[in-house]
């Protein structure tokens, strides 16, 4: 008899789970059904266990001050560790756009003399402020741009703020080749392009933003020496 097997104790459905032809032999189609059936609802299992990790960690991200939970005047969430979330009027200016080009002319020599007061203004305040761990350029730069009235720069990544910056009137944009960015007046704004070259720019995706201090240094959330090897997109604002 197929599909049952004797045995000293009888027989038994041995052959009929292994396809053999017998009372059971339409075991082994059941049995894949039920196989494909639990694998999935262990991959709805296992994506709704990815979702519930996503949001325990996205809840532990937004309460850490570092990341900008309960700051003020500022959305919760990773994007404050680049200088806030980009709100209606940022996106409008131009803030969820790449460093696009400029028509700006090539700096003069009397582009490198002194700025507006309020210019100097700012770099001094933003030097005092410099008070960050590295790597906050953005949130910095910001937060000095508002301590000195100049609103509506922000988004999640630091060249966003070059064509807001453009259209700003407080600004002006200038040419400055890379090597001459040591030369720029206190008070001018720096913002360089993602990517770019050179050990430095390695790895970058969010690009630079830094206030020159006028004597060769710049600060955004540190003091340091005026970056001047991120590449050549570089755009240059001066306060009027």
């Amino acid at each position: 008899m197929y599909g049952l097997q004797q045995t000293s104790m009888g027989y038994s459905p041995f052959n009929a789970y292994q396809g053999m032809p017998g009372p059971l032999g339409g075991m082994p189609t059941q049995q894949g059904l039920m196989n494909s059936l639990l694998g999935q609802m262990m991959q709805v299992m296992l994506m709704m266990s990815q979702m519930f990790m996503a949001n325990q960690m996205q809840s532990m991200v937004s309460s850490m001050p570092q990341f900008g939970g309960g700051a003020s005047g500022l959305n919760n969430g990773i994007g404050n560790f680049l200088g806030g979330s980009p709100s209606p009027s940022s996106v409008a200016s131009g803030g969820a756009g790449a460093l696009s080009g400029s028509s700006a002319p090539m700096a003069t020599s009397s582009d490198f003399g002194p700025v507006a007061p309020w210019g100097q203004a700012l770099a001094k305040d933003a030097e005092k402020n410099a008070n960050g761990p590295g790597g906050w350029c953005f949130k910095w730069v910001r937060q000095a741009l508002e301590r000195a009235g100049v609103k509506g720069v922000g988004g999640a990544s630091a060249y966003m703020a070059a064509d807001q910056l453009a259209k700003n009137p407080k600004f002006r944009e200038i040419k400055v080749s890379p090597k001459d960015l040591p030369k720029l007046p206190a008070g001018a704004v720096v913002v360089w392009d993602r990517g770019g070259s050179g050990a430095s720019s390695a790895g970058r995706t969010h690009g630079h933003i830094s206030i020159s201090l006028g004597d060769g240094r710049e600060v955004s959330d540190k003091v340091r020496q005026q970056t001047t090897s991120m590449g050549s997109n570089v755009r240059v604002f001066l306060p009027k």
